[in-house]
């Protein structure tokens, strides 16, 4: 089973507030959240380290799958 992170969790992991986060989702194919009820939504870590692994860097290179993203 896989991690959850809250969107408390993800703003710190990323260092992007709320607005940021959701504009990824629409724009930039970052994962969704996975609904648990009403008012409780949270992402699968595997998918938000997949997603990072697959942003190039600044320099134009991409983080190999291999190594991850923290």
């Amino acid at each position: 089973m896989t991690d959850l992170l809250s969107r408390q969790e993800l703003e710190k992991i990323l260092n992007l507030k709320k607005s940021a986060i959701y504009a990824a989702m629409r724009e930039r194919g970052f994962p969704a959240p996975i609904q648990l009820s009403k008012k409780c939504v949270r992402w699968r870590r595997d998918e938000v380290e997949a997603w990072l692994a697959s942003r190039p860097r600044a320099n134009g290179e991409r983080i190999p799958a291999s190594q991850g993203a923290a």
